[in-house]
Parts: C-alpha cells; structure tokens; sequence
C-alpha cells in the first residue's frame, strides 16, 4: 500500500506528494488549526521518518530519531502545497531524511523538517492504566479539554479531536484516545491525528499554569512496537533537563493500548512557548 505523504518516487530515496485539503485522503489536515493557520501537525513529520524507513526496506526494529522541526508548513486560503522527502545514507548514524514544501505553482523549496531513522530497541514495560487513574488529582473530559486548547489558541477541527478524557496528577498525565470516525488509520504506521492527539494530553496537562500553546521544537524518538489501535492510552511524564532554558516543556510519552502493552513510544518531545496569550 502507497504511504499517503510518500505518494510519487521520484528519483533514488526521494519522494513528492501534493497535499490537497480538497482530497478524500488527506483532507483530514485541513482540522489541524493553530493561531488561525492550517499546518502540517508535527507528528505528520514523525510519521514521514517511520514511512522512509518502510520504503527503503530498513530492518527490524527501526526507530526515528533526532526529529528538529525547522518551520511549519502552513496552506495558505486551503491551496494545495508540493511536498518532497528526501533520504540519504548517514552510514553508522542511520538513514536521513529531510522534508521540504512549496507552493504548487512556486520555485522555492523550504526545510520543514529533518531527521534519522535508526536501530530500534526492544518496548518499555506496561503502563500501569489503572494504578496511574488511581493517582490522578483530576479528571478532565474532552469538552473541558478542547475548550482550553482552543482558548490558548488550538482550534482542532474533529478530525484532531481524538482526546477522550485525561487523568492528570503532578509530573504525570494519562489521556484515553479514540481515533475519530473520520480517520483512516489503515495506511498508517502510526496516523498523524492519532499521534497529535497523544502529544496534546500532555502540552496541556504538564502545564504549570494557563498561559501559551506549547509549539513542538524537537522530538528526540519515535518507536513503534506494534500495531497501532484505533483506541489507545497515552501516557506523559514531564522531564526536566536543564540544558532546555527557560519556556520550554519536555515530555516522554508512551502510547499503550487498552492492557497497557506499548504500542508507540514518543521520548524527549521538546516544545516552547509561542502564540499570544
């Protein structure tokens, strides 16, 4: 099955895909608004290394690594936007790849986003579901949970309104997943609203106080360890690691399914302040 953002090979490990918001297939992004933009959700970044990994035949386990989120892919008035992956050898590093976009009817190719694929590493152990219930301070339900991302300026469209419910109590948070109806999760290693959604849980409920959207900076791994469901649990601690400076969050995040086997990994997803309050 063709990868939906790995659409057309156009040469030795590169690739080209327009991204329509008019398409059956990939107007799911057209939902995904932050500050009044359309952008391409850092987790379709993500996805686009596990996708590379896929095409050229890498073997078991992989991961991606090192993910530096450059500068959003924003469709201007809901016009289509080119986009190209590009692959190379890194040798003893892994493989990476790069992610450009341009206007359909433009010249000039701008850096999205760029990473590795690298050696996998065997799944961490359960989550605990119901112990980390237990410890939860608060409950939140998806209603209170978007209308406090929409107030700090993320405005999802219901196919990035996966968040169920969260759990939440000091340096930790437990959020319960469902893929939206209109979500087609079969092409997808992991799909793009899927992950969005996990990585929301703890961009509001890691937070010390009310104030910015947290914006993604980086992600140190992404792993998958199985199949994907369409119902997961995410589940977020906050990490502190003095070298990130000040207005910054760093998160690990596992995705477990309903017995609490680790299905996805997210390490080291750094975010920062941005927006108006």
């Amino acid at each position: 099955m063709t990868h939906p953002l790995l659409a057309e090979p156009v040469g030795e490990s590169a690739w080209e895909t327009t991204i329509d918001l008019a398409s059956a297939e990939l107007g799911y992004l057209r939902d995904h608004s932050i500050f009044g933009f359309v952008l391409l959700p850092g987790a379709a970044y993500a996805e686009i290394g596990a996708a590379v990994g896929d095409a050229l035949g890498v073997d078991e386990p992989r991961a991606v690594a090192d993910v530096l989120f450059r500068k959003a892919m924003r469709f201007r008035d809901g016009a289509p936007m080119r986009m190209r992956v590009e692959a190379s050898s890194g040798g003893a590093d892994g493989i990476e790849y790069r992610v450009l976009s341009r206007q359909v009817d433009g010249d000039e190719w701008a850096l999205n986003a760029e990473g590795r694929v690298v050696h996998g590493r065997p799944a961490p152990d359960q989550v605990d579901i119901g112990d980390t219930r237990s410890r939860a301070g608060e409950r939140i339900d998806r209603p209170d949970h978007y209308a406090a991302s929409a107030a700090r300026g993320g405005a999802y469209g219901p196919a990035f309104q996966g968040v169920v419910e969260v759990f939440t109590g000091g340096r930790e948070c437990l959020g319960l997943i469902e893929a939206p109806a209109e979500v087609d999760t079969g092409p997808y290693g992991i799909h793009p609203a899927v992950l969005d959604a996990a990585v929301q849980v703890p961009a509001l409920h890691l937070d010390e106080e009310d104030a910015r959207l947290w914006l993604p900076v980086s992600l140190d791994r992404l792993q998958l360890y199985g199949a994907v469901p369409r119902r997961v649990w995410t589940y977020a601690v906050r990490v502190h690691d003095p070298a990130d400076g000040p207005r910054t969050l760093r998160s690990d995040v596992l995705i477990a399914n309903d017995d609490g086997t680790v299905v996805a990994e997210a390490g080291g997803l750094l975010a920062r302040r941005g927006g108006r309050k």
